[in-house]
Order: C-alpha cells, then structure tokens, then sequence
C-alpha cells in the first residue's frame, strides 16, 4: 500500500487532477500514465501528417500509416501497447470505400444493449382466481431500455392473464401508492421498489392506466375560487343535484383492523375519540367490469367471494351481515371517510347491504374492517391469513435471478459490427460526387503485444449510479483473436493472449471503488461481475 501511495504521489506533481481522494476514472489514469511515459522515451524527430487510404492494397495502405505513426511515435510504450485500426467508411450506392487507418492504445468495448433487467412483481388476481389473497411472486427479465409496457408483456407470459387485464403499482404501508403508467421507463424504477399488478378488468385501451388514475395519489386539487366557466356551446349545463356521481372503472380495497370487542365476546372500552383503524394485509383492485351502476347490496357480494376465505377462523361479528368485517367507504389513504367533510372525523362511511346505488367516485377507495379480538395481532388467524406471503413461482423466478452473462467476445463483435449511418448523417462520396447513405465499420488490423481492454459501463449522461452497465462480462482467461485480426502480418498464428491483471470498478451509496486481480504463482483468479480494464498479453 505504501508503495501505490508512493507512486499516486509521484504522478500527482504532474497532474493535479489527480490530488487528493476524489472519485478518478481508472482508465483515464492509466491513459496519462502511457501517455506520460511515452513522451519521455520518444525517439521520433518527425511528424509527417498522416492520411486517407485510397490504395487497392489495404495491406500497403496499413503499412504506410504505420510507418508514419512510428515515425511520430517510437518508444517502448508504442512497441508493447499500440494496436492499428482500420476505420472504413461505405458508399452504399456506389458500394465505394475509404479506409483510415489510427493507432489505438486501449480497446474500449461497448457492452451490448441486449442487456436485461430482473424484476419480482406480486400478482393479485381477482377475478379469474376467486379469492384476493392467493397473490404470487413471479420473476421476469425485461429489456433495461424497455418500459412498463415491456414489463406486463413479459409478465403476461408467465402468469397466464391478459396483458390488458394487468395494472402495475407501487405498493407501500399496505395501500396502493402509485399506478404506474404504460410508457414509464424502468430505469426510473429503484432496485428497492416493491412492484405489484393488480387484474382488473380489461379497459378499452391496452394496458392504459385505469380511469381511478394514480390510486394512492394526493387527491386532484380543488378548483379555484370564484364562479364556475360558463360551458362550452352545446355542452350540458351544470349537473342536477340529484345526479350520482359516474361509476368508476374500478377501486382500490384496503384492509384496516378495528378492535370492537375483547376475546371474552365483551365490548372493549371506547376512548372519547375512536382511534382510525390501522391498514393491515395486501390491497386489491375490484372492478366494476363497465357496469354503470352497482347497488350496495352487489357490490358486498362481489367483495364476499374474495374476502370471506379469510372469515374462516374468526369469531362471530356483530355486523348486520354475520361477518367479522364490514364495509366502509374512505379516501385512498384508508385514513378517513371517503364522503364526509375532514371536519366531521368520520373513519368511514358504512356500505349498507341494500339495494340502493352504490355512491362511489375516483378519489373514494373501499375499506374492509376487519373486527379482531383485542389481544396480541400476530397470533390471531385473519391478521396471519392477511399477512401472509405470497406464494413463490419457482420456474420463473429461478430464471429471473440467473445472473445475466454477456460473453467479452459479444463486446467485440458488437465492436466490430457495420453500423448504417442515418439520412442526417449522410456522405459525400468522391465516385458518386454526392451526399449519399454510407455505412461505418472499425475493425483491428493489427493488435499490440499487450492488449488493454476497456468496457464501456458508463453511459455518456449519467443520471445516477443506477445508469451503470453492472452486467456480468465473461471474460476468458486465454483469448484467441485470429479471426478478429484484418493483417495477419505478424505472426503465423494469430494473435492469442493470456490474461495478467483485471481493474473492478464497484460501488456502495454512491462511493466508488477500484480494485485490481492479478494472476498469482498459483495461477490462481477471482473472478469478479465489476471488471472494468482487462489487460492481456501476447503468448
């Protein structure tokens, strides 16, 4: 340690971008460190410029260029690290090429955008699996790039219901917090966040947001002061005061706990003011499947078949209904009725079990209050049924947690691969004497005696660590590259190298690390998904 400590201190009087303990690149670091070495040892007295390749002979066009580069560079440090690209530009109308040929010093690789993202969402059925609490874990991988949209695709796949019928949310504090749209990327989604999806009954648009909207939201914000806008030409006029509010597609249903009675059948004490019952359990998702109008009486029903599988161990009620829960309307929260005024400190309307139209609007959502024996919650049986975990998918999640593999060959051939150029990016080619669609190619003619290669994790705009590339590369520990050489001018077999020294970069809240593996006498590694500079040399 004392010695790399040594050393930093030495290259920091030369660059004093290096001083101190903030966060450097390590390749950026070992670019100046070459560099810095190069330029002492430089035996070059020329600089001739170098030049666009016109010559049939590629071969002899790479050599000239070559000769020109050690002519401006010849040391040590060129000898062992320098590598010549070939850079060739297509005419994809005349099928005309140029060639430009450029030393290289690392190999700095894409890493593929094919690249995945695991996700575990909760899928809560309700309406093709009868009861609201048979909720199972799945596991999926998702396109990182990809979106919401991708995400229920890819969902639907595996747990059989509908894309159109699969609503995604944030759940937290047992309630709904955030419905998440169709269009939101995934990369604005945390590793930490806990994802549900709801069935709900099909909207007229594919995995749309349900007309509730976000159903853990603040409520919409009222309107301002002062008169209400006249309306438009031909719209009706202000609604009539008898008029239900419309139906909404469907609601959100929480459970909360409400201690009524005392394990003896006795009243519990009241205190002056009834304290709001505590959400407990998974939340669902009721829909009203497009009816216009639901009575109290169907609407108890309905929540009947998904809610009465827990009523199994618990004791009579005194509810009218002969069930331990009655039914109350409240705002999304589950803090406080749904209907009344803040003022009025109502916990929630009841529902009756009558045949009048339910009253129902998009900010309401429904409370199930379950009355549990006062005493210790965790030993009762509803409170351990509504807690319970969800069942686990095994195939789907064994899949999803397989660390994700990308091959550093696959790094090089999405390197080396053709790549169209766009109509905003068009060239004028000297044959056609025009601006015309060409296409772009770099491959390597000739590779150095030690080859350094640099992956590209970091995105040119980083919004967060979170945008890092962290993907497993699997790298080979001997690596052939004959077949990705152009020359095969310097030795007759190939180019095959063996790997002497890794660079991780790894990161904890935002502190970076950089650590390095060696091949030791035992020839012995630790292989590690964070590696960032691999360096190989010739054998």
């Amino acid at each position: 340690m004392n010695a790399a400590q040594s050393f930093k201190a030495c290259v920091e009087q030369f660059a004093p971008q290096f001083v101190g303990q903030a966060q450097q690149d390590a390749q950026e670091f070992m670019a100046y460190l070459l560099d810095g070495l190069h330029e002492d040892v430089n035996r070059a007295k020329k600089h001739p410029a170098q030049s666009e390749a016109t010559d049939v002979d590629l071969g002899a066009a790479a050599r000239r260029e070559w000769a020109v580069h050690k002519a401006r560079h010849d040391s040590r440090v060129v000898d062992l690290f320098h590598g010549q690209l070939d850079s060739a530009l297509r005419c994809r109308q005349c099928q005309r090429e140029s060639h430009r040929f450029e030393p290289f010093v690392f190999l700095s690789l894409p890493v593929p955008s094919k690249y995945q993202r695991s996700f575990e969402v909760v899928v809560v059925p309700t309406l093709s699996r009868g009861v609201a609490g048979t909720a199972t874990l799945y596991g999926v991988k998702v396109v990182k790039a990809g979106t919401v949209a991708d995400l229920v695709r890819e969902l639907s796949a595996v747990c059989g219901l509908p894309p159109a019928t699969l609503q995604v949310a944030e759940v937290r504090a047992h309630r709904i917090w955030n419905v998440l749209p169709a269009a939101k990327p995934l990369q604005e989604l945390a590793e930490s966040d806990v994802l549900y999806a709801f069935e709900v009954a099909p909207q007229p648009t594919a995995l749309a947001p349900s007309p509730v909207g976000a159903l853990g939201g603040p409520p919409p914000a009222p309107p301002a002061a002062g008169p209400p806008p006249p309306p438009p030409s031909g719209a009706a006029g202000p609604r009539p005061p008898h008029q239900k509010p419309q139906l909404p597609a469907d609601v959100q249903v929480l459970h909360r706990v409400v201690t009524t009675t005392t394990t003896d059948g006795e009243a519990a004490p009241q205190p002056q003011r009834a304290p709001v019952p505590s959400l407990t359990g998974c939340p669902f998702v009721y829909s009203f499947a497009g009816a216009k109008e639901v009575t109290n009486a169907q609407l108890g029903a309905g929540l009947a078949r998904l809610v009465d599988p827990f009523t199994a161990a618990a004791a009579p009620a005194p509810a009218p209904t002969g069930r331990p829960y009655v039914l109350r309307v409240v705002n999304k929260q589950g803090t406080a009725c749904g209907n009344c005024p803040a003022a009025k400190k109502c916990a929630g309307c009841r529902v009756p079990d009558d045949g009048e139209p339910l009253e129902l609007n998009a900010r309401c959502a429904i409370a199930v209050d379950w009355d549990i024996p006062a005493g210790p919650e965790e030993l009762h049986p509803v409170l351990a049924a509504l807690n319970q975990a969800p069942s686990e998918h095994e195939a789907s999640l064994e899949v999803s947690r397989e660390e994700e593999k990308i091959a550093l060959g696959d790094c090089l051939q999405s390197y080396t691969r053709e790549e169209l150029l766009g109509e905003d990016n068009m060239w004028h080619c000297p044959q056609c004497d025009a601006k015309q669609p060409a296409a772009t190619q770099t491959q390597v003619w000739r590779f150095p005696e030690y080859l350094v290669v640099h992956l590209k994790r970091f995105p040119p705009v980083m919004r967060s660590w979170r945008d890092k590339l962290d993907m497993f590369v699997d790298f080979p520990l001997e690596w052939d590259l004959s077949e990705y050489e152009r020359s095969h001018e310097q030795a007759a077999s190939g180019p095959h190298y063996q790997l002497y020294a890794v660079v991780n970069h790894s990161e904890e809240t935002g502190v970076a690390h950089y650590t390095a593996h060696t091949r030791d006498a035992g020839d012995r590694w630790v292989r590690s998904p964070h590696a960032y500079l691999l360096s190989y040399r010739r054998i």
